[in-house]
């Protein structure tokens, strides 16, 4: 199938004909949307870990004392295993770094989607686009801060994707 030909595109009740470089474009553009929320997901597991590391941490800064060889909390906490929450604590450390690596994963390909756009888009097609894919406007919203009408505002769109796709499908080695 060549980048020309037609594809038929469901999207909710909405049936539109996606040529296949719209479809190619718009596939990568819909990855910063995913982002977005993988990002706000992994933000909110990074704080969670950061306040169970915090509340393990506040008990481990307890003072304590000896019984026999073991070294136990001078405040009484009867746990069997002294060493279970530092372990947890380990645990955690390396759970949120994991989660500030996939952050970052994330936020460089946000970045690079970001750049794409700007670097192979000019003018209303690019705002459409930016507006579209990055700041997750609906049409109805790009248009009315364009002053456009709703349906110049979709046929803009599409039009953008048709060249996008093509810049990217020539870039393919």
């Amino acid at each position: 199938m060549n980048s020309t030909q037609k594809l038929n595109y469901t999207k909710g009740n909405q049936d539109s004909t996606m040529t296949m470089n719209q479809k190619i474009a718009k596939e990568y553009l819909d990855q910063y949307g995913q982002l977005l929320y993988d990002l706000e997901y992994l933000k909110d597991r990074l704080d969670e870990q950061r306040a169970k590391a915090t509340g393990i941490k506040s008990y481990l800064d307890i003072p304590r004392g000896k019984k026999g060889d073991q070294d136990i909390p001078l405040e009484g906490s009867h746990d069997r295993d002294p060493q279970a929450r530092e372990r947890l604590l380990d645990v955690l450390l390396w759970q949120s770094i994991e989660y500030e690596n996939r952050m970052k994963e994330a936020q460089l390909l946000a970045s690079e989607i970001e750049d794409f756009i700007t670097e192979n888009m000019d003018g209303v097609k690019r705002i459409i686009l930016q507006y579209r894919y990055v700041k997750q406007y609906r049409y109805e919203k790009i248009a009315v801060i364009l002053h456009y009408s709703y349906q110049h505002i979709k046929r803009l769109h599409w039009e953008a994707l048709e060249e996008l796709g093509e810049k990217m499908s020539h870039d393919e080695p």
